[in-house]
């Protein structure tokens, strides 16, 4: 068996390798660049630096949608300490980059610091730990980065939340209360509500495990206390979240919506054959990321269901072991969605009903799975490497031998089969099954020879996640400088354009009218259509190839006829629809948009209106509006008319924009179906547009009240403490 300091080398040179890939496009000056990486993640980011860079407000972007609340989208942090700091003091790329290696580094971090706090040995600590950071969905979602920085945070939550229930001392307790507090926080403030709730599932059910333990009611009320506390300190970001939501596509999310990337059973099969489907997934529809449930392959697998069939195991391993079984079990169920059959009875449930994409669950397996593989593996190695097997672990064993040899002669004879569209190379598949079987006769020798069991039984794990993840990392992850990879479309300078794919296009300071976002915004005249780039002002749109869109409509206008606009909510549950589709991959019209569409497809917007209430204007009044200031947040025009007439300055309508005319407060009205208007009466008045949503008000209301009690309580338990030990020095 390999010593102790052997392993953990070997553990290190493995972690080394992914943190070297990782930290290379840093070294290089570029970043990754895959998918919503380019589409969304980094364009978002450079409008949030360029906005810290100039000390400005970075709420509200003009560059999508003809207007967006980024703030309330979430997905750049843009409150967060850290981002606030790495993307004020670095270039935008370069903050980029360090911003995906320390999610890993934290990660990997914290869960080091977590098994061992369960006194798990270094080698099975580092190795725990590298199969949850680098062994499955956190290394397969690295274009969802905001989403892995939450997880980061889970082994973390879930060391305060251990300590507190073992402090003996009132000042250590209450700090780790903090702790937890504050990492929820952060949890929260990083804008991926789906996420937070994710770890919330582990968090709350590690304190109640804990709890039933010992029969602690007091602390698990403290912890949940400091979750509570928690979500108050991210209000800055949660409240602007949920109004977000609200005013998106997803604010009444049908029952289909909510099953889509649900995990088919055909995706299980990548546990006997990680190689046996075409780009790592049965359905082809979909991304790898959410789909590939790799997780360490089939040693790992192996460990942990030794290590939950155990007997011989401590009574605190035992309860562990049967937690973690629990948290995989449940994982895996709701991972299901709408295969695991009771998916429409929870769906609906005030929590369970706000996300889609139900196989991202599997992340609570892999973290089980590590988890338990490490503990398995602590167990070997104290144990002189003693692997006894039960005969249902042989017979799991023999399973995976068998099913992974049985892959082979499908993947040879597609047609036989009938998996031909979804199948690998024949080649690869074999390979992925050779894997496999390796991995289960290596388990069954490792009983009858112990020396294999504590050492080379971890060494085979990290050499294959270095071949899959490895692979996985370096193909599909490409890097390159995200600004030369970006092709401007041709039309004379940077102006409105429907580009009808990512928001890339932002980086060369173009401004978008349709955009790419988790929260697409309700318009009841969609975006992608011609209909909404002509309101909004495109120059051009992408159609196969970009073309200009023939007498485009300018941003500021006055307008001296308002007409109610018909069939407003029948077009934005049209609209809905029609986002929501794209979202799932399949395109559908509603059979009843072109006829909804009718008013605004035969309309005159020359010099006429679509308004929701009736509105007197001067028929026969002229006007000129002109730009005096203008920010992302804050716009100053003049206006001159003859009479009573109605503007707009090509800004998308928000409940958060308020309109002062002459320095008072002035009524907004949504213009258009989705433009930001107001009437101007007749003369010469000065207008500013300022964005200022009550909803981050009250979330920065909400975030100093939980930093505020949380020192309070802090101050409380030290003044109390530090009384107590007075009275017992007094009595010396």
């Amino acid at each position: 068996m390999l010593t102790d300091r052997s392993l953990i080398i070997a553990l290190c040179v493995a972690s080394g390798f992914f943190f070297l890939v990782l930290l290379l496009p840093l070294l290089r000056g570029e970043t990754f660049v895959a998918g919503d990486l380019l589409a969304q993640s980094f364009p978002f980011r450079k409008f949030y630096a360029d906005r810290l860079h100039a000390h400005e407000s970075f709420l509200w972007s003009p560059y999508i949608y003809g207007g967006f609340y980024l703030h309330g989208e979430g997905q750049a942090g843009m409150m967060h300490p850290f981002h606030l700091i790495l993307y004020f003091l670095t270039p935008v790329t370069t903050a980029f980059s360090i911003e995906i290696l320390s999610i890993y580094a934290f990660l990997f971090g914290g869960c080091y610091l977590l098994f061992r706090c369960w006194k798990l040995g270094i080698p099975a600590a580092l190795f725990g730990s590298y199969l949850f950071t680098f062994g499955g969905t956190n290394l397969i979602l690295l274009e969802h980065i905001n989403a892995i920085a939450v997880m980061a945070h889970l082994p973390w939550v879930l060391l305060a939340i251990h300590r507190v229930f073992e402090a003996k001392m009132p000042r250590s307790r209450a700090l780790w209360i903090c702790a937890v507090a504050l990492l929820t926080g952060s949890q929260v403030l990083l804008g991926h509500p789906q996420s937070v709730y994710f770890c919330s599932l582990v968090e709350g059910s590690y304190a109640v495990f804990l709890m039933l333990d010992g029969t602690r009611w007091r602390r698990l009320l403290e912890v949940a206390a400091a979750l509570v506390i928690g979500l108050l300190i991210g209000g800055v970001q949660l409240l602007p979240t949920m109004t977000a939501t609200l005013d998106s596509a997803r604010s009444k999310p049908p029952l289909e919506f909510l099953s889509e990337i649900s995990l088919q059973p055909q995706e299980l099969v990548q546990w006997m054959n990680p190689l046996l489907w075409q780009g790592y997934r049965f359905d082809q529809f979909r991304a790898f990321y959410n789909l590939f449930i790799y997780c360490g392959g089939t040693v790992t697998l192996l460990l942990f269901v030794w290590i939950l069939t155990r007997k011989e195991l401590s009574q605190p391993r035992r309860k562990l072991a049967l937690y973690l079984g629990i948290v995989a079990a449940a994982g895996l169920f709701l991972a299901l969605g709408k295969y695991n059959l009771v998916f429409p009875l929870y769906a609906r449930l005030p929590i369970l009903g706000l996300f889609r994409a139900p196989a991202r669950y599997m992340v609570l397996t892999d973290f089980a799975i590590a988890a338990g593989a490490a503990l398995a593996l602590d167990q070997l190695r104290a144990g002189e490497g003693q692997l006894s097997l039960s005969a249902f672990v042989k017979a799991v064993a023999g399973f995976f031998l068998l099913a992974s040899l049985l892959t082979i002669p499908v993947a040879l004879l597609p047609a036989v089969s009938g998996l031909g569209p979804h199948l690998a190379s024949p080649v690869k598949a074999a390979g992925g099954a050779l894997i496999v079987a390796a991995g289960a006769i290596l388990f069954l020798v490792s009983a009858k020879v112990p020396r294999v069991a504590g050492s080379w039984l971890a060494v085979f794990v990290l050499l294959e996640v270095l071949c899959v993840q490895g692979t996985v990392l370096l193909v599909h992850n490409k890097t390159g400088d995200p600004f030369l990879l970006t092709s401007p479309p041709p039309i004379d300078a940077p102006g409105p354009v429907e580009a009808r794919s990512g928001d890339q296009l932002t980086l060369l300071d173009y401004k978008l009218v349709d955009g790419y976002s988790g929260l697409e915004p309700s318009s009841p005249v969609p975006f992608g259509t011609y209909q909404y780039a002509r309101l909004s002002g495109a120059r051009a749109l992408w159609s196969g190839g970009w073309r200009p869109v023939p007498d485009p409509l300018p941003l500021l206008r006055l307008r001296n006829r308002a007409v109610l606009m018909e069939n407003r909510e029948a077009l934005l549950n049209d609209s809905n629809l029609l986002a929501q589709a794209a979202l799932m991959d399949h395109p559908s019209v509603p059979p009843l948009l072109q006829e909804h569409l009718a008013q605004v497809n035969g309309f005159d917007f020359s010099n006429s209106a679509l308004v929701e209430m009736p509105l007197s204007l001067d028929s026969s009044a002229t006007g000129s509006l002109r730009a005096i200031e203008e920010h992302p947040d804050r716009m100053v025009v003049e206006a001159n008319t003859t009479g009573k007439m109605l503007g707009t300055l090509g800004i998308r309508f928000h409940p958060g924009w308020k309109v002062f005319m002459d320095g008072r407060p002035h009524q907004t009205i949504r213009v258009d179906g989705s433009l930001l208007g107001f009437v101007v009466p007749a003369g010469r008045h000065i207008i500013e547009c300022r964005f200022d949503p009550n909803d981050f008000r009250q979330g920065e209301l909400a975030s100093i009240a939980g930093v505020g009690g949380l020192l309070l309580y802090l101050a409380l338990v030290f003044i109390v403490n530090r009384r107590k030990e007075g009275r017992a020095d007094g009595h010396i």
